[in-house]
C-alpha cells in the first residue's frame, strides 16, 4: 500500500467519523469544534506574542 493511499483512507476514515459524531452528538460536536478553536487561537498567539 503506497502512503498516498494510506493517507487517503485515513481522511476518509477521519471523515465519516466526524460525520458520525456531529450526527449523534451535535451538543458534543459544538463543544470539540469551540475546544480545538481555542486551543488554535491560543497557539497562534503563543507563537506571535515574541514577536511583538
Amino acid at each position: 500500500m503506497s502512503l498516498a493511499l494510506a493517507k487517503r483512507i485515513g481522511l476518509y476514515l477521519l471523515a465519516v467519523g466526524v460525520l458520525y459524531a456531529v450526527l449523534n452528538e451535535p451538543d458534543r460536536s459544538g463543544e470539540f469544534a469551540q475546544l480545538v478553536f481555542t486551543a488554535l487561537a491560543d497557539a497562534t498567539d503563543g507563537l506571535l506574542t515574541p514577536l511583538d
